[in-house]
């Protein structure tokens, strides 16, 4: 984080001088959609530690709060971070309570709440943090997830963002480019 302005500064140098000005905007916005992505990501591992705690509690599980806390924690680990945290929470239950209701309840707890971040939450959190539709997101993590796998679903969705944000201008100003005489023009217009 200490050398970041540094390898900013040598990355742009790479660049010829008449681009290093839309090349240093390009890094800034990159730079800046995956400190957005990361923000989304501590703030979707908090919500299920929270919702985690209180389902916890609620089933009168023994060490609700350090077990909400491993599950905040892996949650930040893309696609098998929170099959561990829920692996752990379970066996807990287990070794602590009655199979039924509580063990089981946990477990369909799990089940139910990781369906809701993976198709609510996160796609929303993510909208909002990274300013993509939530289907964007969606989508940009199961590709990205399809191709590379676990770096690909870390990566993927900052650099859809980043893609986004850097074709913007590119798009916008070729639909507001003049027509030319090929142009085809409305009916009725001469």
């Amino acid at each position: 984080m200490v050398d970041l302005p540094r390898l900013r500064r040598g990355l742009v140098r790479l660049f010829p001088k008449r681009r290093r000005r839309a090349v240093n905007e390009a890094v800034n916005i990159v730079i800046d959609k995956v400190g957005a992505y990361m923000i989304g990501n501590l703030i979707i591992s908090a919500i299920a530690g929270v919702a985690t705690f209180i389902a916890l509690e609620a089933l009168r599980i023994p060490f609700a709060l350090p077990l909400a806390f491993w599950v905040a924690i892996t949650d930040l680990i893309p696609m098998v971070g929170a099959a561990l945290g829920a692996i752990v929470c379970v066996i807990v239950a287990f070794a602590t309570s009655n199979l039924w209701p509580q063990t089981i309840l946990v477990i369909a707890f799990f089940a139910l709440y990781q369906q809701f971040e993976n198709y609510f939450i996160a796609p929303r959190v993510m909208r909002n943090s990274v300013q993509m539709p939530a289907l964007a997101v969606l989508l940009a993590a199961l590709l990205g997830g399809s191709v590379l796998g676990l770096v690909g679903a870390l990566m993927a969705i900052p650099i859809a963002a980043a893609v986004r944000v850097i074709l913007a201008p590119v798009l916008r100003a070729r639909d507001e480019e003049p027509a030319g005489p090929d142009s085809i023009q409305p009916d009725g217009a001469d």
